[in-house]
């Protein structure tokens, strides 16, 4: 079977085992926000709900600033960099 032979219901069936990541992705890992605030994500195509993600406040953004900083220092991010 190939993508191109798949029938709309395969597709509607592989849509709804879909799982989304719904935290921040700080440090190397998905974390929730620090309040803890949620917000839904709402299909645009059907007005349907997708999931429910953490709703970011300025200390998310402090501890992925801190997080970035800290990478770009120890220069692991570098291209050819052994570490």
């Amino acid at each position: 079977m190939t993508l191109a032979t798949l029938s709309t219901g395969d597709w509607h069936t592989r849509a709804a085992a879909l799982r989304y990541e719904t935290g921040h992705f700080i440090d190397g890992k998905f974390v929730d926000s620090a309040a803890r605030g949620r917000f839904t994500v709402v299909n645009p195509a059907t007005g349907s709900p997708l999931c429910e993600v953490s709703a970011g406040t300025a200390a998310d953004i402090d501890l992925a600033v801190a997080a970035a900083k800290r990478t770009f220092a120890s220069r692991v991010w570098r291209p050819g960099s052994s570490g």
